[in-house]
């Protein structure tokens, strides 16, 4: 597990994002998701979204490239992404 030095010392960027999926279209954005490299954890829920996915980026800049290849995906209609600020207990 990251520890929340890791975050705040810049070695690692964490963020995690909700993502609503079009109904019938969740295993293919599922498995769009497994083949992404930035992916830390993959989570399916109910509620308000569908999947949230904790993500790992190097800068501000990388996270932005993975929310522009998230973009990329069909399926998915709604993504927030939250950074996250300390990693508290796991």
């Amino acid at each position: 597990m990251l520890s929340s030095q890791n975050i705040v010392g810049g070695k690692v960027l964490m963020a995690i994002i909700t993502l609503s999926i079009r109904a019938g279209k969740e295993e293919e954005v599922l498995n769009q998701l497994r083949n992404r490299n930035y992916i830390m954890d993959l989570s399916m829920v109910y509620g308000v979204f569908d999947i949230i996915a904790k993500v790992k980026a190097t800068d501000v800049n990388d996270l932005k490239s993975i929310k522009e290849d998230l973009e990329k995906i069909s399926g998915i209609t709604v993504k927030n992404l939250m950074i996250v600020r300390e990693v508290l207990e796991s």
